[in-house]
């Protein structure tokens, strides 16, 4: 009977796979080079890549990460990897390394989707003031526009007054 081999240990002709060749055995590049390279193994439900390193019970590494260390070595602290969409990529679990790139925490962030990135890219308050110049300042890290505040002030001022004198 033959010997089961472990994860790490797979082979190819009778030779052991590198950490390398295993990795980019478990990725589809069917789309070509300019096109998203997704990763075939274990995806986990936030859509991002996993990749073992080093057999069971050892470190997982997220697979865009990987690809970014096999191409360019080890990651700089405070810098993390940043999925471009005007590259072309499309999904998370992509390793093309024409689609990653390097980039800061804040600037990750600011490239998403989220809150973050679309209340910064808003240039007026609701009501049509700029967030500018003196009109802006900012409140428990929050930006407020100085017109509106004032504005509140004077409305909330005429109520007291008006509730005194009744």
């Amino acid at each position: 009977m033959a010997k089961k081999l472990s994860p790490t240990r797979q082979a190819v002709e009778g030779e052991l796979m590198t950490l390398e060749e295993r990795f980019w055995s478990k990725v589809d590049k069917s789309s070509g080079p300019d096109g998203c390279w997704l990763w075939t193994a274990y995806v986990m439900p936030n859509g991002y890549g996993l990749f073992s390193i080093g057999g069971r019970g050892r470190s997982m590494k997220l697979a865009h990460r990987v690809a970014y260390e096999l191409n360019h070595g080890p990651i700089p602290v405070g810098l993390t990897i940043d999925h471009v969409k005007a590259r072309g990529c499309q999904y998370r679990h992509c390793v093309n390394d024409a689609h990653l790139e390097l980039v800061t925490r804040v600037e990750n962030v600011m490239r998403g989707e989220g809150f973050g990135p679309m209340n910064a890219a808003k240039t007026k308050c609701p009501k049509g003031h700029p967030y500018s110049g003196d009109n802006l300042f900012f409140d428990d890290g929050y930006r407020k526009c100085r017109a509106c505040v004032r504005a509140r002030c004077r409305a909330y001022s005429k109520r007291l007054y008006a509730k005194e004198t009744v």
